[in-house]
């Protein structure tokens, strides 16, 4: 039978074995489901909702104590009423003096209380005016200190709390005193602290499924995580209307068209309701107890369903995790594992045409590999091969010049220089040599080009020891060098200097080499390192510049090359970037 199965498809396998299952799995649930796990997921989210409210009210009210303190120590500070009872027409230093003191006081205030960050506004009977930020809003603070005045008629000396309202862009809520002369008791004014609603949202930001809101007695939202729906009123709302009057509690109640638990506690020093709006389908979507009580009546099915479920399952998936797994490997460019699966189902077809894509792939791959190799090493020997003529001929030629002005110990040292540079350059097999190397390479050819030249033009060499065992490509700088003293110095009136300059950067080393020649003007003509520049100057300048840009780039990649940089009667540098080789990475 479980042969007859395997080699059934897969659809009738899903089909077969998960359609009665289904059935009696989803007919236990739902039987208890409606009798029991909709009170009790309920009452434990309830609970659960009322503790976390009681930790955020005890949080409210620590806020609350803070403020009242805040607004306390302002109060009783003498330079407050300096500044609303003095006519400081005439008084201008003496106001400053005055206001120093008080930012002093504030700055204080602020490092005992950093989370109560605020703004103090004194706003004066007799049009004095100071806020700590410095801005003259005296229009606005009059007009939204109207409605408040009118609170302090039966009590001067309470403290009002306004709730959120919106100013200049931003939700606050304010702690407003009334300020009077304690010796004679005239009216000086009001000193008004506004805080950011923000310090309320704290409270309760960091909650998993955040669905807090704080609202007034009146039923005006004062805080949330939707702050476009602050100062907003619900009032005439079903929910608000069970909590009015009540301290604590949960109940389910139909919100914004969802049924919803909403959970409630009131904050009784400031008359305030926090209220957690939870959608009961989020509750139910994560309960597991209901598992409990399906065990206890389906105890026997679910033994029989385990052990059926199992042995389809393992039949069903163990291939495919084969294949997957196989699949994973290949990704990472493993194509030799292969899948042994003995089946004649969709499965195994499908496995066997998947080993013999791989076989064919890694064969397909092999093959580039080689070619690739061959493609490189070809275009780097040419490159070689291009870049030896041409110094040769530019040298020989100078030697050539040294015996037709007869001066035969000058030509035996020149000959004796390049004998010696070219035994290093052609008997070497390997195009990588130490920096110390292409140096000393560079030191015969400057050797050359001295004799030549005489005193045309100094070289001035400035590297860091560090990089001589360090590797570079052979016959890398000389070009260069060349370039710089054809088309840099000689055609310059008088003398010049080349400073050549390595140095290690990091996992890199650059090279700079600058000549204080004629440079060229990049703006009227192209660069050398570009295809656009002109065959007439490339036996010399252009074709030495590209060829040493193509090799570093065939062997290091594209994040080392060549870069230019010229102006004319300026001069010119080149800066070659090449990445730190040392020897143990050459013999890998």
């Amino acid at each position: 039978m479980l042969s007859f199965f395997i080699n059934l498809k897969i659809q009738n396998k899903i089909f077969v074995t998960f359609a009665p299952l289904f059935f009696l799995v989803i007919l236990s649930i739902a039987y208890f489901f409606y009798s029991y796990a909709e009170q009790n997921i309920l009452k434990k989210a309830g609970d659960a909702n009322l503790n976390v409210l009681f930790q955020i009210a005890d949080k409210i009210e620590i806020i609350n104590g803070n403020v009242k303190s805040i607004s306390t120590m302002y109060f009783l500070d003498p330079n407050i009423r300096l500044l609303l009872k003095n006519d400081w027409t005439d008084r201008r230093y003496e106001e400053l003096v005055t206001q120093n003191q008080m930012k002093t006081l504030i700055d204080t205030v602020n490092n005992n209380f950093q989370y109560l960050n605020h703004m103090m506004t004194l706003l004066g009977f007799n049009e004095n005016y100071y806020n700590n930020e410095g801005t003259d809003r005296r229009d606005q603070d009059k007009l939204r200190s109207a409605a408040w005045i009118k609170l302090f008629e039966e009590d001067k000396s309470k403290m009002i709390w306004a709730d959120t309202y919106r100013l200049n862009g931003k939700y606050i809520f304010s702690v407003i005193s009334y300020m009077r002369n304690v010796y004679t008791g005239k009216d000086l004014g009001l000193l008004v602290l506004d805080f950011d609603e923000n310090i309320l949202f704290d409270t309760y930001k960091n909650l998993e499924d955040n669905h807090i809101q704080i609202y007034n007695s009146q039923g005006i939202l004062i805080s949330g995580p939707d702050k476009s729906r602050l100062t907003t009123s619900a009032v005439n709302t079903e929910f608000f209307k069970k909590i009015s009057g009540n301290r604590s509690g949960y109940f389910l109640s139909g919100y914004e068209g969802k049924e919803t638990l909403i959970s409630f506690h009131k904050v009784q020093q400031l008359d305030w309701y926090i209220v957690d709006m939870t959608p009961l389908s989020s509750l139910l979507e994560g309960m597991q107890s209901i598992k409990k009580y399906i065990v206890l009546i389906a105890m026997a099915e679910l033994i029989i369903l385990f052990v059926l479920s199992y042995m389809i399952s393992y039949a069903i998936s163990s291939p495919i995790k084969k294949l997957v797994q196989s699949i994973n490997l290949a990704s990472s460019g493993n194509l030799n594992h292969m899948i042994d699966v003995n089946r004649k189902d969709e499965i195994g077809f499908l496995v066997a045409k998947y080993n013999t894509m791989l076989e064919r792939i890694d064969s397909l791959m092999k093959e580039i590999v080689i070619q690739h190799e061959k493609k490189r090493r070809a275009e780097m020997q040419g490159l070689q091969a291009q870049m030896n003529p041409h110094f040769l001929y530019n040298t020989l030629n100078s030697i050539r010049w040294m015996v037709r002005t007869n001066q035969p110990d000058l030509t035996n040292d020149m000959i004796i220089s390049l004998v010696r540079l070219l035994r290093q350059n052609f008997n070497a097999g390997n195009e990588l040599i130490t920096f110390s190397d292409e140096l000393k390479f560079l030191s015969d050819y400057i050797l050359i080009q001295k004799v030549r030249y005489g005193d045309k033009f100094d070289v001035v060499c400035d590297f860091d020891e560090k990089i001589l065992p360090c590797y570079t490509l052979r016959l890398l700088f000389q070009p260069i060098l060349e370039n710089a003293i054809f088309h840099g110095i000689e055609p310059k009136d008088g003398n010049g200097i080349i400073h050549v300059k390595i140095y290690p950067d990091g996992d890199r080393i650059i090279v700079e080499i600058f000549d204080d020649g004629v440079g060229i003007d990049l703006n009227e003509q192209p660069s050398p390192l570009s295809e656009g520049y002109p065959s007439y100057r490339e036996e010399s300048n252009g074709i030495g510049l590209r060829n040493i840009q193509q090799r570093i780039k065939l062997h290091f990649g594209d994040n080392y090359g060549v870069w230019l940089h010229s102006a004319k009667d300026w001069g010119t540098r080149v800066t070659i970037v090449l990445p730190v080789i040392r020897e143990r990475d050459v013999t890998q």
